[in-house]
């Protein structure tokens, strides 16, 4: 396992949470993620997303009925705090173990045997090579999941933000998430005002130039919901005597939030057969 001294010197340059099936999280297992950073070519979104929907979901859904992965799912970036970013999909494959969608079982051009029988090799090729023409894999990396929130499946948007915690400050920041944050996001969830919150962090790719290692992430069912939850309510109903100036000074001195993006939810695999 991941010490926390080293989830919180470890960056990363995303993190994620797409739409878990409530039995991943009650697992007695870690939760990985591999997150591929895509841009897609101004005008090309649409193609991609044909692409995506023709072949790639079922090359991933291929994956999850045969157990090498729990759940895939495609994001499109529709907001960002930082407009320096060229990424405006997202990639996200869930495993139990990094194995599970590091080292696939059969390759692209073995699945697009089964999904085009009796197309030829150039063909398939030909196929597969329009990827290239319509998106350019920027990154990846490996997330773990650290703590969540049963997700209902209803969320269509999330909100994703970046934190960067200093060394010596993981055990303070991690307490405040568990203790005091996840609580109040619990009682979103009972309200209808979010569907569901994780907390990320990420093990690998070691390296001090990324600029944030751990990740919340909220799920919305709309836009509305997104824009007007009331979180102080929601605090003061978990903690009527707590004092929100405290906390407040406290998450502050533990982290630093160093961006926030809205995601919407394109494309998702279903649960293994």
């Amino acid at each position: 396992m991941i010490s926390l001294k080293m989830l919180g010197r470890v960056a990363s340059g995303f993190i994620l949470v797409l739409i878990l099936q409530l039995t991943v999280i009650a697992q007695d297992k870690p939760v990985y993620a591999l997150v591929t950073y895509i841009k897609a070519d101004r005008g090309k979104g649409g193609d991609y997303l044909d692409l995506i929907k023709n072949y790639g979901s079922k090359m991933f859904q291929e994956r999850v009925n045969n157990g090498e992965i729990l759940s895939w799912a495609l994001y499109s970036v529709n907001m960002s705090t930082n407009a320096e970013d060229g990424y405006n999909f997202v990639g996200v494959s869930m495993s139990n173990t990094v194995s599970g969608f590091m080292e696939p079982k059969t390759s692209p051009q073995e699945f697009m045997k089964k999904l085009m029988p009796g197309a030829s090799d150039k063909a398939i090729q030909e196929t597969l090579d329009k990827y290239g023409q319509v998106r350019v894999i920027e990154s990846t990396l490996i997330t773990q999941m650290l703590d969540g929130l049963p997700n209902d499946g209803s969320a269509k948007y999330y909100e994703i933000n970046y934190m960067k915690v200093p060394d010596g400050k993981d055990a303070e920041y991690i307490a405040l998430e568990k203790d005091v944050y996840k609580p109040v996001h619990k009682e979103r969830i009972t309200k209808g005002e979010i569907t569901t919150w994780s907390l990320w962090g990420t093990p690998y790719p070691y390296s001090d130039a990324r600029p944030f290692n751990y990740v919340t992430a909220n799920g919305f069912s709309n836009w509305d919901k997104m824009m007007n939850s009331n979180y102080t309510e929601a605090y003061k109903k978990v903690f009527p005597k707590g004092d929100m100036a405290k906390v407040g000074a406290q998450t502050g001195a533990a982290r630093k939030m160093v961006k926030t993006e809205i995601w919407k939810l394109e494309n998702i695999t279903a649960p293994a057969k």
